[in-house]
C-alpha cells in the first residue's frame, strides 16, 4: 500500500519535472530532484522491509 503511494508520487514528480522544467527556476528544479531522490531512497527502504 505505502509502496504504491510512494511510486505514484515519484512518477508525478518526474512528470512535473518533464512537463514544466522550462518554466521552473534552477532552484525549483533542484528541489524537485531532491524530493525525487528522497522518494527513491524511501522506496528502496520499503522494498527491503517487505522482503523480510
Amino acid at each position: 500500500m505505502y509502496l504504491f503511494t510512494l511510486r505514484m508520487n515519484l512518477a508525478a514528480l518526474k512528470q512535473l519535472l518533464k512537463d514544466r522544467s522550462a518554466e521552473m527556476t534552477e532552484d525549483q528544479r533542484l528541489k524537485v530532484w531532491q524530493k525525487i531522490e528522497a522518494l527513491q531512497d524511501a522506496i528502496e527502504l520499503v522494498e527491503k522491509f517487505e522482503k523480510r
